[in-house]
């Protein structure tokens, strides 16, 4: 049998992941700062029927989508939300495009949303 005697100076505390941030895409151009390891929730202004946000780039060095993008309940008028993960200082310049897809493979764009966020 092994005993192993623990000191107060082997007891490691994991840090706490920083708290989740909502953050809303009002204007066409926006800029947050998150920490590694914070989870971001963009939201995305209201969708109609026949429309859809989709991420158009992102610089997945810095910033990881943890979740789709998708409508948010309460149907089109509440919008839609991605959600995103800082992996590692630095900085992505995030874009969404509200398009409505087609048959044909052509996409009409009505409108997009930039976000550079800081991941420190």
């Amino acid at each position: 049998m092994f005993l192993v005697a623990i000191t107060p100076a082997l007891l490691v505390r994991a840090a706490a992941p920083p708290a989740a941030m909502t953050f809303e895409a009002k204007e066409k151009k926006n800029a947050v700062t998150i920490k590694v390891g914070q989870e971001i929730k963009i939201i995305l202004p209201t969708t109609d029927a026949g429309y859809v946000w989709e991420v158009a780039s992102n610089d997945v060095r810095f910033l990881k989508q943890a979740a789709k993008t998708a409508a948010l309940p309460g149907g089109p008028t509440a919008g839609a939300a991605a959600t995103f993960l800082g992996v590692k200082p630095g900085r992505s310049r995030l874009s969404f495009a509200y398009v409505q897809p087609s048959d044909t493979g052509e996409t009409v764009t009505a409108d997009t949303r930039e976000i550079t966020v800081t991941v420190k």
